[in-house]
């Protein structure tokens, strides 16, 4: 019976993971989802939707944030996912290289560094961001841009 809990557990602790991880495409998906739908979308991929700080959330086994994801609008539609995990941000380049995204340069500061690369009307930026002192955050921001 205690072979059995255990083995419970460390299954849902591994889709718990794997459920906060998100590739490009499944992103790109989302672009064009109403907000209704957005909110549908990433709550059947296992996040929780954070009032209080407008924004998709995913947890881990130690209900720490792992990932969140974001919608907005303003003169563009922008989608912002982070996450803390190097392996999913390393993924998440390879797909832009794979869906022949075009590098077009990097800035550094002090404390992130950026990629650009563009398709079409869609900007991609992944940023590796050194502001928090316990972690590295991963980043990539979607944006449409309308002619």
């Amino acid at each position: 019976m205690n072979k059995l809990i255990f083995l419970f557990l460390i299954l849902c602790i591994f889709k718990s993971n794997a459920q906060c991880n998100l590739d490009l495409n499944t992103i790109l998906k989302s672009i064009n989802l109403n907000d209704s739908d957005f909110e549908t979308y990433y709550l059947s991929k296992g996040y929780e939707y954070m009032p209080e700080v407008k924004k998709m959330i995913c947890f881990d086994e130690n209900y720490n944030i792992a990932n969140f994801i974001q919608k907005s609008f303003s003169t563009y539609t922008i989608i912002n996912y982070s996450t803390i995990s190097k392996s999913n941000y390393l993924e998440l380049k390879t797909d832009v290289v794979n869906l022949n995204f075009k590098y077009l340069k990097k800035e550094e500061t002090e404390k992130s560094t950026s990629y650009f690369y563009l398709k079409d009307n869609i900007l991609i930026t992944l940023d590796t961001d050194f502001n928090s002192p316990d972690r590295v955050l991963y980043n990539l921001a979607i944006t449409i841009i309308t002619k």
